[in-house]
């Protein structure tokens, strides 16, 4: 088990508070894990590239949340991109 630390705005414009949370993860965890985990539990939802995603402060391009595994201890930052007009 490994327990990694999240940062994010809940919502889907991501423009809440910011909040932060320990999550608990099995060993061999995806960032698109923590992701599910996230949206499921926090309601916070990571739409494709419409998010800017971390992990320990370097970006994760979505085509590498599923291969981008976690270690106890990573923190995840989640900023949404604000839209609109």
């Amino acid at each position: 088990m490994i327990q990694v630390g999240v940062r994010a705005r809940r919502g889907a414009t991501g423009t809440g508070p910011l909040s932060r949370w320990a999550i608990d993860l099995p060993d061999g965890a995806s960032l698109r894990n923590a992701l599910e985990v996230l949206a499921r539990d926090h309601g916070v939802r990571v739409r494709g590239d419409m998010a800017l995603v971390t992990v320990n402060g370097r970006r994760v391009g979505v085509e590498h949340y599923a291969d981008h595994l976690l270690a106890d201890g990573d923190v995840v930052a989640v900023i949404q991109a604000l839209v609109g007009g």
